[in-house]
């Protein structure tokens, strides 16, 4: 999990993209500042601006003021009933998913602060697969995909209300979990990244079918932890472990996922700094720039 209290707006130009001195802006944010709670589970930026943030106690909004707090009560059942948010994604109608740990999945109208609720029915097959959600997407065919801590990638049709599950075969991940998903994005393709630790692999959503994500490029000497959408068209940022122990920040080429681009020791080092980990990054539309991300710790 994320570690302690902070929540940081990022701002990098990737000297992939221009030549121009890099610039970082940091701004910190803490229950000081009017979040519930310090451990930083997972965040998002909505198309308004908002800044949503689930943590252990409940999920925050803010508004570039104050922040509102949404948390569980055991007397309002139209609202969230686990305070562990670890997964969040906003959809084409503005609705604000909301992934739990073991408490389902909440579809939040944010006009109204009313809650859809669904969870995990032994006796449904078409329900979700489990009630622990770890990362969540909308992709743009407007279909939400659901990766969970141990039931693998789920999908859900809005208009016919049911979920399908999919299971990441282990034969190609031995000495790893596929299908504990930590983080989803879309790639330029269309293709589902599933960030699996130390396991990332490309899931094709029209043969359902899923490989790693390095396939036959995978060294002994190189092996990828994590990956992120980078905010740059063709690049993906990557976490890369080198030999042993050494971890380092790169862009890799997504068409070939064999050109790799180190990012500035300086950035590696403010990365590496507040720990590296499947959600950590964001990218932002706080501005108009390449490479604007929201990074929680």
């Amino acid at each position: 999990m994320l570690g302690w209290a902070v929540l940081v707006c990022f701002l990098l130009v990737p000297r992939i993209v221009q030549a121009q001195k890099i610039i970082t802006q940091f701004r910190h944010f803490g229950t000081s500042e009017g979040l519930s709670e310090g451990s930083i589970l997972c965040m998002m930026q909505d198309s308004k601006g908002f800044i949503w943030v689930g943590t252990r106690h409940g999920l925050n909004k803010y508004d570039g003021y104050t922040f509102k707090h949404y948390a569980a009560k055991s007397y309002d059942t139209s609202g969230l009933q686990s305070d562990v948010i670890l997964a969040l994604c906003e959809d084409s109608a503005h609705t604000i998913w909301v992934g739990t740990g073991g408490g389902g999945l909440y579809a939040l109208d944010p006009k109204t602060d009313r809650m859809v609720h669904y969870r995990f029915d032994a006796k449904n097959v078409r329900s979700i697969a489990t009630d622990d959600i770890r990362s969540l997407l909308v992709d743009r065919n407007r279909k939400l995909w659901i990766g969970t801590r141990s039931e693998g990638l789920n999908s859900f049709d809005p208009r016919t209300k049911q979920f399908v599950r999919y299971r990441i075969p282990q034969a190609d991940f031995p000495s790893d979990d596929p299908n504990r998903i930590e983080g989803l994005f879309e790639g330029d393709d269309g293709r589902i990244i599933l960030n699996a630790i130390h396991a990332p692999s490309v899931f094709d959503p029209v043969t359902s079918t899923a490989m790693p994500f390095l396939s036959d490029h995978a060294t002994k000497n190189h092996r990828i932890e994590y990956v992120w959408p980078s905010g740059v068209k063709g690049k993906i940022l990557c976490s890369v472990i080198i030999g042993e122990s050494k971890r380092q920040i790169c862009f890799i080429d997504y068409a070939d996922r064999t050109t790799v681009e180190p990012l500035s020791e300086l950035l590696n080092s403010a990365l590496a700094s507040v720990g590296i980990q499947p959600n950590i990054l964001r990218p932002s539309n706080m501005t108009n720039d390449l490479g604007s991300y929201l990074i929680s710790t």
